[in-house]
């Protein structure tokens, strides 16, 4: 294995655990974050994205675990997921809506442009949103949709690889199950369990993309084709190969009569 491989290889291996960091560290952020808030805030009710705003407690908790997840599920996507999935279109596709979706994507936007106020401070949707940084994060709100997208089209690219067909199966259900609760999350509204259903999602995504971390991790390395690795071209009957090409070989007659 050639020192590029080699380094292809450690890179790979970082991205994938990488994938596996990032979730764990994002789950830490909120469920620590939502521990050190004031009795107002119910986890029932108000959205992961308020333990961010600029009234949060300690909101620093909460936006270290977003930036680190949003780095780490851009670069597993793009890189070590991309490579496994790569002679698939659906598969690079699916690698590039895990990269924007709510995990990568939408935790940096949450990072850098953040609400206004939390709802648990009797803020409505207009005052949390009142500033630029505010209305951005409201727009960014979409990549969730991505984050359910992913699994059900990243399924046509793991059907064609050999031993994932029962993640295949799996990650069509945790796509499908991922858009009922974004569902219930938007149909709830603010009200009572909206906050549920969104960390049920966070938690079904986690876990996914942990599993899609640790399998790509063990998956075994097929290198690139490289002409180091083809065999070395037979020389045509009667030439013995010379540098690139060949040089005619005959055997040697008898001596001649003088």
């Amino acid at each position: 294995m050639h020192v590029d491989e080699v380094t292809s290889v450690r890179l790979r291996r970082l991205a994938a655990l990488l994938g596996v960091a990032g979730p764990v560290v994002f789950t830490l952020g909120w469920g620590i974050g939502q521990a050190v808030q004031d009795g107002r805030y119910d986890p029932g009710r108000d959205d992961i994205s308020d333990l961010g705003a600029l009234t949060a407690r300690h909101p620093w908790i909460v936006l270290t675990g977003q930036a680190v997840c949003g780095v780490a599920t851009a670069v597993f996507a793009l890189t070590a997921l991309r490579l496994l999935v790569r002679d698939s279109r659906a598969g690079r596709a699916g690698a590039w809506l895990l990269a924007l979706s709510g995990f990568g994507l939408g935790n940096l936007l949450d990072t850098l442009f953040r609400l206004d106020c939390r709802a648990a401070d009797g803020c409505d949707v207009a005052r949390r949103t009142a500033s630029w940084h505010g209305t951005i994060h409201e727009i960014g709100g979409v990549t969730i949709l991505l984050l359910a997208m992913a699994p059900l089209v990243l399924t046509m690219a793991f059907r064609h690889l050999p031993g994932w067909t029962g993640f295949a199966q799996a990650s069509q259900a945790v796509g499908s199950v991922q858009l009922l609760l974004v569902m219930a999350s938007l149909a709830l509204g603010g009200h009572d369990g909206s906050g549920y259903a969104q960390r049920a999602i966070g938690l079904l995504a986690s876990a996914w993309m942990i599993t899609l971390a640790v399998r790509t991790l063990r998956q075994p390395h097929t290198p690139l084709p490289s002409s180091a690795d083809e065999p070395p071209d037979r020389a045509a009957p009667g030439c013995l190969p010379r540098g690139h090409g060949c040089a005619q070989h005959s055997e040697p007659g008898p001596p001649r009569r003088p």
